[in-house]
């Protein structure tokens, strides 16, 4: 069964350990929501998530998942001051 897992960045720079194609991981896991995650990757590559990493907070206390690394997608997103209309 091939799983899609959402690796914030922000969790591999605290605490994460460096991962390629062919390793074995061992993470905690939580059902990811792809409403979370549409804005920052868009509705279709949300909607391809299947979970997302936590290593802290709600992660706490939940059983480890191993799993073999198949592929590594980087997504990029640059976050901006939303535009507001001039009103005259």
């Amino acid at each position: 069964m091939a799983l899609t897992i959402l690796v914030d960045d922000w969790q591999m720079q605290c605490c994460g350990d460096a991962f390629a194609p062919g390793g074995v991981v061992s993470r905690t896991l939580l059902e990811a929501d792809p409403e979370d995650y549409a804005d920052v990757v868009g509705s279709e590559r949300a909607d391809e998530i299947d979970f997302c990493e936590e290593r802290h907070g709600q992660g706490e206390g939940r059983a480890l998942t191993s799993a073999e690394v198949v592929s590594i997608v980087e997504v990029h997103c640059r976050y901006g001051v939303p535009r507001v209309p001039r009103t005259r």
